[in-house]
């Protein structure tokens, strides 16, 4: 349910090698397991507007590759396919997903073969009864319940096979989440729960069968990043931990990478539901956008639009002393309209909000 957990030693290099379209390579080393032997892989990404490519071969050889091709907003086609030489491993899976108004369509197709037309095809569809229940089948029987706020949600299905399963989350306050998945099997009987709660940036994971696992990740600048990973088995007495780096590079200049960036994107700011995680102070943050060459020639004086960023958080309640503190130390409502403080004196054309209403109690802010 959260990102995947890990023992040993790893090691990731990221180089971009444009930013418009989206292309960079990646090598990744992992040495030290106790579950797996030490591996090389490199991997690629290329991506624009339209289409996302990714793709990665290890050092035995194996390849795996994802595509999504977005037709429309509403429409897009997915495909996975993973060669191995390891006799029954590689595989074909083709999606089709549409999103309508007030229903969801997928198609899904694993190792077609259309010539005697052998393998798994899969159709679901989702349809939502009223703002807060969708139902939809599967082969399977589903029901999904959200919370009016968007505070929790809840879903279930019942396989042919006799097997239930169920998911809840829940956003306990703006740091906090909590994620349960409870899997039943009648035949042979078992069950299984699963666990999750990730404040900010500490996610831990804690199932019935006694583990539980925590993974932190520490981005020391933007290029750099320390992870630690471990895993204690109470009931086989194991432990398990990982160290991991992370150094992502660059073969263009300043001046290239900001010639890549869209004129209209430097017009639209956004700002997420979760409180931002960046290093250093909301000060620090207007200082580096402003040092884009791409908005100091649009923007104008640095000082004036940092006056005017600051102005806008008095008058929404943000003491001036606070731009000058650690975001992380910041509470959830005072980091989020610092940042949208900064995306509206920023002075661009559309701001999007995701959620927007919690921001500011409900009060909208437009400035034209």
């Amino acid at each position: 349910m959260l990102g995947a957990f890990f023992d040993g030693a790893r090691a990731d290099l990221t180089k971009s090698m444009s930013m418009n379209p989206l292309f960079q390579v990646t090598h990744s080393f992992q040495l030290g397991s106790q579950v797996a032997p030490p591996s090389y892989n490199f991997g690629a990404v290329f991506g624009n507007e339209n289409i996302f490519l990714q793709g990665n071969v290890d050092h035995d050889g194996n390849v795996n590759a994802r595509l999504n091709q977005g037709w429309s907003p509403r429409n897009v086609t997915k495909m996975q396919a993973q060669i191995s030489a390891t006799p029954g491993h590689s595989l074909l899976q083709a999606e089709q997903d549409y999103q309508g108004l007030d229903y969801n369509l997928n198609l899904k197709a694993l190792n077609p073969w259309p010539s005697d037309m052998t393998g798994i095809y899969v159709g679901s569809y989702l349809q939502s009864l009223t703002k807060n229940l969708a139902v939809g089948t599967e082969c399977i029987y589903i029901a999904k319940l959200t919370a009016t706020d968007k505070s929790w949600i809840a879903t279930a299905n019942i396989q042919p096979m006799g097997v239930l399963q169920a998911t809840y989350w829940q956003k306990l306050s703006e740091k906090v989440d909590f994620a349960a998945d409870l899997s039943i099997m009648t035949a042979p009987s078992r069950a299984i729960c699963h666990c999750d709660t990730w404040c900010k940036i500490r996610p831990a994971h804690l199932d019935s069968t006694g583990k539980v696992s925590a993974l932190l990740e520490q981005r020391f600048t933007p290029t750099f990043s320390f992870t630690i990973s471990g895993e204690i088995d109470h009931f086989k007495n194991a432990a398990k931990v990982g160290f991991g780096v992370a150094i992502e590079s660059t073969s263009l200049t300043q001046e290239e990478m900001e010639r890549s960036v869209p004129y209209f994107r430097t017009k639209v700011s956004y700002v997420p539901q979760r409180p931002p995680i960046l290093p250093g102070s909301p000060r620090d943050f207007i200082g580096t956008l402003l040092s884009l060459k791409v908005r100091s020639d649009a923007i104008g004086p640095t000082i004036s639009v940092t006056q005017n960023i600051i102005d806008l958080g008095s008058a929404w309640g943000i003491e001036e002393s606070l731009w000058d503190r650690e975001w992380t130390t910041l509470s959830g409502g005072e980091s989020q309209r610092m940042a949208l403080a900064t995306a509206v004196g920023l002075n661009t054309a559309e701001v999007l909000l995701l959620d927007g209403q919690n921001i500011l109690r409900q009060t909208v802010y437009r400035r034209d």
